[in-house]
């Protein structure tokens, strides 16, 4: 991941809309040019965040700004954030008629180490009936010389925002797909409906069935974050049955048909592959499936596909993780993506700081996918990346089955020199093998140990039902982790060690472990 950032001569303004009852904040951060901003009905407020891109320490700045229709809406106030900083009264200037708004310093107090939240404006009495554009003509950078003299460095960022009714989010008609559930010969026993209907990107709710002298395997395709109209089948296994499951994942690719994700194939036999579709990417998958001797899981493997060059032509294809997609982290200006992970969903704020933080990405495009399990290479990428992935030119790759190029090379090769994972062996690591929740929490008490950053404890005496489970190695960095408040459990007062950790987990437990050393740094 590549975190370094052209600094540019302009400011970068974050619009939120805010109401005394809800606030509804507009995830995107707007780039030079015309931004539309949506205002809800019935909320007549709004703010921009104002930020700028400072590379020398300086003593204020000044904002110019035109309203097109100032019946429309006004100005309520300006609010500094920097500490030290004194407002200057909303005026409007002799030339042009604009409004200025601005803050200062008696010295070149505030420091310019690039985009640094420096002020709000704050917008009241929006009317709605008509478009309002809010153009930044102006902005003026104050520095002190040596001689304590007013030195003004003139930015034109000429950014315009158009301000813009829109319906309530309860008056926006939501879409709704049919999921059908086939129980395949079994019975209904409770559970989810056989027939649902679900919210856009919402997940449908699993039936429980009973089948007479059969093993219920699962069933043929996920319903999590439904997209269209669908069919669920169950998939059976006779008692004493000598077949094999057969389970693929798709790892971030869109199930399109062909055969289903849960198979039963018979001693010798072949599983019907899948089809798939992930933008951009071509599919293979990473074993052999045509004669199936016991209990497999086949994963899709995706290549991205970019036009040949050169005088040779052709297509040139770069294998890509499995795990997450690779990117640039979130472009200036990019909305959140991930159409999976819902504001009211429990990992929404988690899952949110871990992207804009570009610690985790996506596993394409526009999924997070929340529910799928953490592998053991995502784990160490991720705390990888929070040190700044350093080099490892110099270290060795101790470990046979982590091949070189691969997304988490480098981050298992620097975690095992560490000390913070350890291998099955000396030379199997497993970096596409599942993660469980007592093994998380052994290497996240690992790492703590190797950063020296431990948060203070924030829970006292938590027993789980479940204790006796945790295995040996993991008790002291369960107990660690729950005391601290980064992991929690599950309902009924269970732990669930050897159940899988998800990635929406991962990720909230992440985010608790940075806010908590935050806030201790903070304090001292």
């Amino acid at each position: 991941m590549n975190k370094t950032r052209a600094i540019l001569p302009k400011i970068v303004m974050l619009l939120t809309v805010v109401s005394m009852v809800y606030a509804l904040s507009l995830s995107t951060v707007a780039a030079p040019g015309n931004t539309d901003v949506k205002v809800p009905a019935g909320v007549d407020a709004f703010s921009i965040d104002l930020y700028a891109e400072e590379v020398q320490p300086y003593a204020g700045i000044e904002f110019l700004l035109s309203i097109s229709n100032e019946n429309a809406v006004a100005i309520h106030s300006f609010e500094p954030v920097l500490p030290g900083a004194s407002t200057a009264p909303i005026s409007r200037t002799e030339v042009g008629d604009l409004f200025s708004i601005g803050f200062m310093a008696g010295s070149n107090m505030f420091s310019g180490n690039g985009s640094t939240l420096v002020g709000k404006i704050h917008f009241s009495d929006y009317k709605g009936n008509q478009d309002v554009t809010i153009t930044i003509v102006e902005m003026r950078v104050n520095r002190l010389n040596e001689e304590n003299k007013i030195v003004v460095t003139v930015k034109h960022p000429s950014e315009t925002y158009t301000v813009q009714r829109i319906p309530a989010p309860s008056d926006i008609p939501k879409i709704k797909y049919k999921v059908t559930f086939d129980l395949n010969g079994g019975e209904w026993a409770g559970g989810g409906a056989l027939e649902q209907e679900v919210e856009e990107s919402a997940n449908a709710h699993e039936p429980v069935t009973t089948r007479a002298f059969h093993e219920f395997i699962g069933w043929d395709r996920d319903f999590d974050c439904v997209t269209s109209d669908m069919v669920v089948k169950a998939v059976w296994k006779s008692i004493g049955d000598p077949s094999y499951v057969v389970t693929f994942r798709l790892e971030g690719g869109t199930y399109t048909g062909g055969g289903a994700l849960t198979q039963v194939v018979p001693k010798g036999g072949a599983a019907v592959a899948p089809t798939a579709t992930r933008t951009g990417y071509t599919l293979s998958w990473d074993k052999d499936f045509t004669n199936v001797t016991g209990d497999m899981t086949v994963t899709a493997i995706w290549t991205a596909v970019s036009g040949g060059g050169g005088g040779g032509g052709g297509t040139v294809t770069e294998t890509k993780p499995v795990e997450e997609i690779e990117d640039e982290g979130p472009p200036l200006g990019a909305a959140f993506p991930f159409r999976d992970v819902l504001e009211s969903n429990w990992f929404y704020g988690d899952v949110y700081y871990m992207w804009e933080n570009e610690l985790m990405n996506g596993t394409s495009a526009t999924l997070f996918s929340p529910n799928d399990p953490v592998r053991r290479g995502m784990v160490v990428t991720v705390l990888y990346r929070m040190e700044g992935e350093p080099d490892v030119s110099g270290l060795d790759n101790p470990f046979d089955d982590v091949a070189g190029g691969m997304y988490y090379t480098d981050a298992v090769t620097w975690a095992a020199d560490k000390g913070i994972v350890l291998g099955y062996n000396d030379s199997e690591y497993g970096p596409n093998d599942n993660v469980t929740r007592e093994q998380l929490a052994a290497i996240l008490y690992r790492y703590q140990n190797f950063t020296k950053k431990i948060p203070p404890d924030a829970n006292e005496g938590i027993v789980f039902a479940d204790e006796r489970s945790i295995s040996e190695y993991a008790l002291k960095p369960v107990g660690a982790l729950v005391a601290q408040g980064i992991i929690n459990g599950k309902e009924n007062n269970m732990f669930d060690p050897k159940g899988n950790a998800t990635r929406a987990e991962y990720a909230a437990m992440l985010h608790r472990y940075l806010l908590a050393i935050d806030t201790e740094e903070t304090e001292e």
